[in-house]
């Protein structure tokens, strides 16, 4: 049933090796678990051809079937015969490429990219990771293997080896959120193996127990896997999922994911997140969690608690890149809603300009992106709103350049729901620079146009089809110290 009902389902709907891999690892554990080791080999040997960390598993069953085999050497040779099928693609590699791997020569895995937070986030993360879909299983394989230490029975520890080393194995690539369905795809052909340890571990237990462990479990992985399976999207991979998003808020400093996955989940899209920070999760107008890295540390540093600057600054400085955590936040349940990404944008993809004091984000009533004449810009409807999140009280300079639709239009600037500017716009581009009082946290910044917006298909010797509902062109928004 665990074998059937699981998070590898996931998978069936999306073109990807990772169904192949999943069966014929699964039947080499059946094969295994039957003492039937050559077809086990032969089993992983063919996984392996589409994801080569399965073949620590083959080298695992070579050793365990010549074990088996009162160490004939005879039958280590029959082994290894049969698991020379996984060589395939090396060698074709090798005869066409004069490489072995062009992954490895195109530099998108190597060895230096291995990090112990990777390996461990294939079992744990919240987003992507086993424990998510086998709540039960895992942490009971978990004390089966402690067990099995106690009692010195080492078939149990080796396969949680096995796994490890397939983690380490995976961690080699470089892209580390790439495309996947939820679970990681190399989480996915894990899954038999973990399923093998729960059935060895049954020894250890009564029947009872097991009949109940098994019986949670099953129905626990199959709820999930099925809730999932309702909200089915492509997309899942660029977005933080609901118990990530529950953590990020209440408890971040748990949770601190390999930065990319972090950023591109923050991000909503696969791209260099170094360009986009500082990266602030925030909720309800506080901030969270935050990335950054040693360079744009004095933009966030604000935030961060003086009893642990010095340190967090020191850390970041070291390694690089790191995160900056907010205590807890005891609110059950959250609210999505109030959850804000804030980040730097570069100048040539938003009409957020370059260089502004905090990271600014569009809200409501912005049309898409246009470039004219290489400078981005947004047309608006009547009302548009944008945010910023500010570490301290401090008054600023709003910043920005404007363009009315067709005719003049007044234009009112409100920040959080006070008026701090009136102006005419013209036809023609207008720079627009006030001063305004921000407080420390989250900043509403909302332009409104009293006259309202108009459609240019509406007007009459315009010859335009466009439908949109048009009042003001904005580019260039900055905000800068005042003085």
């Amino acid at each position: 049933m665990l074998a059937a009902f699981n998070p590898a389902l996931l998978y069936v709907p999306w073109t990807h090796p990772e169904i192949f891999s999943y069966g014929f690892v699964l039947l080499s554990v059946v094969f295994a678990l039957n003492c039937n080791f050559r077809a086990s080999v032969l089993m992983s040997s063919i996984a392996s051809l589409q994801n080569p960390p399965i073949a620590v598993a083959t080298l695992f069953f070579i050793l365990t079937g010549w074990k088996g085999k009162g160490y004939d050497y005879k039958e280590l040779l029959t082994l290894l015969t049969i698991s020379s099928l996984s060589a395939i693609p090396y060698i074709f590699y090798y005869m066409n490429y004069k490489t072995f791997s062009l992954i490895t020569l195109s530099g998108y895995s190597d060895i230096s990219y291995i990090t112990l937070n990777k390996i461990c986030s294939l079992f744990s993360d919240p987003n992507f990771g086993l424990l998510p879909y086998f709540p039960i299983l895992l942490p009971f394989t978990i004390i089966s293997a402690i067990i099995s230490i106690q009692k010195r029975n080492w078939y149990i520890p080796q396969l949680w080896g096995v796994l490890f080393l397939i983690a380490l194995i995976g961690s080699t690539q470089s892209n580390w959120n790439c495309g996947m369905m939820y679970i990681h795809r190399y989480a996915v052909y894990m899954i038999p193996i973990v399923i093998m340890v729960a059935m060895l571990s049954m020894k250890y237990f009564s029947w009872k127990s097991i009949s109940t462990i098994f019986a949670i479990s099953v129905i626990l992985t199959a709820t999930i896997t099925g809730a999932v399976f309702i909200d089915y999207n492509a997309g899942n991979y660029v977005n933080h999922n609901e118990l990530s998003n529950y953590i990020l808020t209440i408890a971040p400093m748990v949770y601190n994911p390999p930065p990319d996955v972090f950023a591109e989940r923050a991000l909503h899209k696969e791209d260099n997140y170094y360009k986009y920070l500082p990266i602030i999760y925030a909720y309800d107008g506080n901030p969270r969690k935050i990335l950054t890295d040693y360079q744009h540390i004095s933009e966030v540093e604000g935030y961060i608690d003086p009893r642990n600057k010095d340190k967090i600054i020191s850390d970041i400085e070291d390694a690089g890149i790191g995160y900056i955590n907010f205590g807890p936040l005891w609110e059950l349940p959250i609210d999505t809603s109030k959850i804000t990404i804030y980040h730097t944008v570069p100048s040539n993809e938003c009409i957020i300009g370059n260089p502004t004091i905090y990271p600014l984000v569009l809200f409501n009533g912005w049309h898409g992106l246009e470039d004219w004449n290489g400078i981005p810009t947004r047309w608006m409807q009547d009302t548009a709103t944008l945010g910023t999140l500010a570490s301290s009280d401090i008054t600023a300079t709003l910043n920005f350049s404007v363009t009315s639709f067709h005719h003049p239009r007044n234009l009112e600037i409100y920040v959080n729901n006070q008026l701090a500017h009136r102006t005419t716009v013209p036809i023609s581009s207008i720079s627009v620079s006030i001063p305004i009082q921000l407080h420390k946290g989250e900043n509403i910044i909302r332009l409104h146009v009293p006259e309202g917006a108009e459609r240019p298909c509406d007007i009459f010797g315009l010859n335009n089809k466009d439908t949109r509902w048009l009042s003001v062109a904005v580019q260039n928004v900055t905000i800068l110290k005042a003085g």
